[in-house]
C-alpha cells in the first residue's frame, strides 16, 4: 500500500513540474512579444487587424488556407528568402529588388528570381516592363531586353563617387530619370551625397550633390516637380534637408520645413532624421521622421510650396514604431507602411490599420515599399512579404 501511494505522489509531482515548465515558457514568450502596429505587443496587433478572426472556428479548421485578407490584401509566395526594399511594375509585370541582391519578377501568376548576386539592392524604377533601373550598394544597374523575360542587368558607369550607394530612383520618362544616394565618410564622419540625373541618354552629376546630406529619397508629384530628401546619415541625425526642383526650374531650391505647433512650440526645430517620404493621394507631400528632440512626427507640405508656412506638423506617440514608405494615388487614400507589419491608410485625418492577416497570427515583418496604378490595386513589400491589394470582383 505504501509503495503504491509513493508511486502516485511521484507521478503527481512530475506532472506539476511539467505544468510549471510550460507556464515558465509561456511567460518568457509574452515578455519577448514584439510591438504591434500601434506600439503595443503582438497580441494587440491582432485586435487592430480587421482580419484577426481569419482562423475561424473549429468547424473551419480543415478549410484551405486563405490567400487574401478581409480587405483583399493577397499574400504571394516568394521563391527565396528576401528582404524586398523596392517594387515597381508595368501592366501585369511587377519587379522587386532585395537586400540579398536578387531581382524578382512577377509574371501575373508567380514570382521568380530573374537576376541575382548584384549586391544589396534598395531601389527600382522603370520606363517600361523591359526598361528597368535598379540601385544599391553596387551603384546603378540598367536592365533592358526584347521582353521582360529577356531583360539582362548591367552595371552603369556614372559620374561622381561610385562608392556611394544608390538609395532611391524615380523618373518622369525614359529620358528623365533621377537617382540619389548617400552615406557617411568613415574618416571624417561627415555625410556624402550623390544626385544623378539622366537627361536624354547620358547621366550627369547634379550640383545638389555638394550639399552635406546623405540623400535617401527622390520622388515626383503630379505638379511636375522633383523632390529630394535626406539627413546627416547617422542613427540620431541632427540635420536634414528637403529640396524641390519645381516644374520648369533648372535648379533645386531648399524647402523650409517647420516643426512648430501649439503644444510643443518652436524648440523642437525641424526634422532631424527621415525614415520615409513621398506624395499622398491628396497631392500633399508627406515626410516621416523624428524632430531634433527625437519625437516621431509627420510633416505635410504643399505640392508646390517651399515656405515653412506651407507645412503642417503632427507629433506622433513617442513610442511609435518607424514608418518607411508613403504611397497614394488620386481617388484613393494615402498609405503608410513600416515596421511590425504596420500598414495604415487615411482619407482625412484619421489613420486606420489595414486588415492584412490571413492566418491566426498578425504580420509582424517590416514593410519597406509600395507601388501601384489604382487606388485599390497596389503592391506592398517587405521582409519575406509581397502583398497585392486586389480589386474586389463581383457585387
Amino acid at each position: 500500500m505504501r509503495e503504491s501511494l509513493r508511486k502516485v505522489l511521484v507521478v503527481v509531482a512530475a506532472l506539476q513540474g511539467v505544468g510549471f515548465a510550460v507556464a515558465a515558457c509561456s511567460s518568457d514568450d509574452d515578455a519577448a512579444a514584439p510591438p504591434g502596429p500601434d506600439g503595443g505587443d503582438a497580441a494587440e496587433a491582432s485586435t487592430n487587424d480587421a482580419s484577426s478572426d481569419a482562423g475561424g472556428d473549429a468547424a473551419d479548421a480543415d478549410a484551405a488556407p486563405r490567400a487574401c485578407s478581409d480587405e483583399n490584401f493577397c499574400h504571394t509566395a516568394l521563391p527565396v528568402a528576401a528582404t524586398l526594399r523596392g517594387v515597381w511594375g508595368h501592366g501585369e509585370i511587377v519587379w522587386a529588388v532585395s537586400e540579398q541582391g536578387d531581382v524578382l519578377r512577377w509574371d501575373g501568376a508567380a514570382w521568380s528570381v530573374h537576376a541575382s548576386q548584384l549586391g544589396a539592392l534598395y531601389a527600382i524604377w522603370g520606363a517600361g516592363e523591359a526598361d528597368i533601373w535598379i540601385g544599391g550598394e553596387g551603384g546603378l544597374f540598367h536592365g533592358v531586353g526584347a521582353s521582360s523575360q529577356a531583360v539582362t542587368f548591367e552595371p552603369v558607369t556614372t559620374p561622381g563617387d561610385e562608392a556611394i550607394p544608390i538609395a532611391s530612383i524615380w523618373g518622369a520618362g525614359a529620358g528623365d530619370v533621377w537617382a540619389v544616394g548617400g552615406d557617411v565618410d568613415d574618416e571624417t564622419w561627415s555625410p556624402r551625397s550623390r544626385v544623378l540625373h539622366r537627361h536624354g541618354g547620358a547621366w550627369a552629376l547634379d550640383p545638389l550633390s555638394s550639399e552635406p546630406f546623405a540623400f535617401s529619397r527622390v520622388w515626383g508629384d503630379r505638379a511636375g516637380g522633383v523632390w529630394i530628401a535626406g539627413d546627416d546619415g547617422t542613427e540620431h541625425s541632427q540635420t536634414s534637408g528637403v529640396y524641390l526642383r519645381a516644374a520648369g526650374a533648372d535648379d533645386f531650391a531648399p524647402v523650409a520645413v517647420s516643426a512648430y505647433n501649439e503644444d510643443e512650440g518652436p524648440a523642437q526645430g525641424g526634422p532631424g532624421a527621415f525614415t520615409g517620404a513621398g506624395t499622398g493621394a491628396d497631392g500633399r507631400v508627406v515626410l516621416i521622421g523624428r524632430t531634433l528632440s527625437a519625437t516621431p512626427s509627420f510633416w505635410y507640405g504643399s505640392e508646390v510650396g517651399v515656405d515653412a508656412g506651407a507645412w503642417t506638423y503632427e507629433a506622433r506617440d513617442p513610442n511609435d514604431i518607424p514608418l518607411r514608405a508613403v504611397w497614394g494615388i488620386d481617388g484613393g487614400a494615402t498609405w503608410l507602411a513600416g515596421d511590425y507589419g504596420r500598414l495604415r491608410s487615411s482619407s482625412g485625418t484619421k489613420w486606420t490599420q489595414a486588415a492584412i492577416m490571413i492566418a491566426d497570427f498578425p504580420v509582424i515583418e517590416p514593410l519597406y515599399a509600395m507601388w501601384g496604378t489604382k487606388a485599390d490595386d497596389f503592391w506592398v513589400v517587405g521582409r519575406d512579404v509581397a502583398m497585392h491589394r486586389m480589386p474586389r470582383k463581383g457585387p
